[in-house]
Formats: C-alpha cells, structure tokens, sequence
C-alpha cells in the first residue's frame, strides 16, 4: 500500500485544552471504530450540550501492560467547556500542552496503520527522540463530506525537545 505522508516533521507545541472522549482498550483496529460509534451516539447532530471544536483519535501502548491490555485508544472531541451533566459512556479530561512531531496523511483511514511506523522512523532520522504519551490524529475533513483520497489526517509523535 502506498502511504501519502509528508517526509519531514514538523515539530510543534499541542495548545491544552479539554476532551471529552470515549476510552476503549485492545488492537486499535477494533477499538476505534467502536469508541467512534460510541462517541456519535452521544454527541451526534442535534446534541446541544456538547459542542466539539476539533475530532481527534489519541492512541499509545503501554509497556507496563502485556498484549491487547496495553493498547488504549481515546475518540475524542475537544471542546470549550464539559457540560455539568457528562452522559455515559463519555469521560472528560484536560489535555495538557505537549510537544509533537507533526506529519500530513493524505487519503484514506486505512492507511493509518502503516502511516504510525514511517512517521516514527522519520521522526527517528530527523533526529527527534520520542517521549511516552499519546499518539494523537486530528482529522481535518470528514468521510460523510469528503472524497476517501481527499482526505487530510494530521499525526502527532510525541517527542522530547532534548
């Protein structure tokens, strides 16, 4: 499969801001379709409460953990301000500013699984040491509007500036 992901980081600073999300643990390719659904049930058109500013998919492994245990995948929505009453199965959390570096996936989603390895090895050769944390997606259009090929997934490694 051909992979549409920019070669060179861009290395930049994540702004804080809060999430509300749905959590789901296990391969990645199962949970985040889930944690997606999930996340529109509750927060689909029509929801007044929860108005989400940008859709992002957070990912990371945890090597404390063994096998699908030590995968976590967060669908989240990020938002000005959590409503006083968060309906289950939403979480909220405040996510704090991080530095990252950023590539530009151009195309369909399923190329996400192959986009994570390239844009760890070219952060890698660019010199970036990564840092433990969340991978994060942030998806700039949308499949509903958008043609598959034409659409724009910014990845996020997490790294160190040291």
């Amino acid at each position: 499969m051909k992979i549409n992901l920019s070669t060179k980081p861009e290395i930049l600073t994540l702004p804080s801001t809060i999430l509300v999300y749905v959590e789901k643990i296990g391969p990645f390719m199962q949970t985040a379709p889930q944690a997606w659904q999930e996340l529109w049930k509750v927060i689909g058109p029509g929801t007044a409460e929860i108005r989400p500013k940008q859709m992002m998919g957070l990912s990371r492994i945890d090597p404390s953990k063994e096998g699908d245990e030590a995968m976590t995948y967060q669908a989240a929505v990020s938002v000005d301000q959590v409503p006083k009453s968060l309906p289950k199965p939403l979480i909220s959390r405040n996510f704090i500013s991080a530095t990252f570096a950023k590539f530009l996936l151009t195309g369909s989603y399923a190329q996400l699984a192959h986009a994570y390895p390239q844009a760890i090895e070219r952060t890698e050769a660019a010199g970036h040491k990564m840092r433990p944390g969340f991978f994060i997606e942030i998806y700039l259009n949308t499949p509903d509007k958008t043609a598959e090929k034409d659409l724009l997934t910014e990845i996020y490694v997490p790294v160190s500036l040291q």
